[in-house]
């Protein structure tokens, strides 16, 4: 069934021509680690994942490097108001 590509659709949850529940596919995929080695492998993984990165050799969003500086500034880097710190900050 996967590699006749029918395996997805046997997978929704819906019958519907427009589905947009892809829970039971995306939990399938994720059952096992080989998605997980390929994003390790690519760091893409939860805890190498930041808003400064990008897939391939590209540096980042650096319009974002602004926003992103509040976030190691103390008190921000340790409040559980972080965001609407940095964005008070922002806004001003």
């Amino acid at each position: 069934m996967a590699r006749s590509g029918s395996l997805d659709g046997a997978l929704l949850s819906s019958k519907q021509f427009y589905d947009t529940n892809y829970t039971k596919p995306l939990l399938f995929i994720a059952d096992g680690t080989y998605l997980d080695n390929l994003a390790v492998h690519q760091h893409l993984d939860g805890d190498q994942w930041g808003m400064m990165n990008e897939t391939g050799n590209y540096p980042g969003q650096a319009w974002l490097w602004l926003y992103t500086l509040w976030y190691q500034v103390p008190p921000m880097n340790s409040s559980p108001n972080g965001d609407l710190q940095v964005w008070a900050i922002m806004m001003a």
